[in-house]
């Protein structure tokens, strides 16, 4: 359940990054056979490698913005979701993205090698099929 006590903002970067990423997402053309999950997936993995290393880096750095930044996450995907009339349960979703966001992180210190990278978002969409 997504946590709305949380009083604390994110700061205008974060913001910023996640209206990017929002857009991004919801501005997408939907090729069937569809897998949502896989296709959340791979744009966060693109917006991470392309302009959004710094909300990753405020995520696993700034414990006040971690949970309004995973909940503003959590919001966007269903948005998406219910864009594209997909139910999917909310501890999947939520599991989805402590995992992808693991996964990214545990990258991102290192060069990212994009093949390994999308190799194990793969692997953690296998979980989630």
């Amino acid at each position: 359940m997504i946590n709305l006590e949380n009083n604390y903002l994110p700061s205008e970067k974060d913001n910023v990054l996640l209206d990017k990423f929002e857009e991004m997402l919801l501005n997408q053309n939907i090729y069937y056979p569809f897998q949502p999950m896989k296709h959340i997936n791979q744009e966060f993995i693109n917006f991470i490698s392309s302009l959004g290393r710094d909300l990753l880096t405020n995520f696993a750095v700034k414990s006040k913005s971690r949970q309004v930044i995973f909940n503003r996450l959590m919001n966007i995907s269903y948005q998406y979701l219910a864009k594209n009339n997909v139910a999917i349960d909310n501890y999947a979703l939520s599991q989805n993205w402590i995992n992808l966001i693991n996964v990214t992180y545990c990258n991102y210190g290192i060069d990212i090698n994009m093949a390994s990278l999308l190799e194990k978002v793969e692997e953690a969409n296998k979980m989630f099929s």
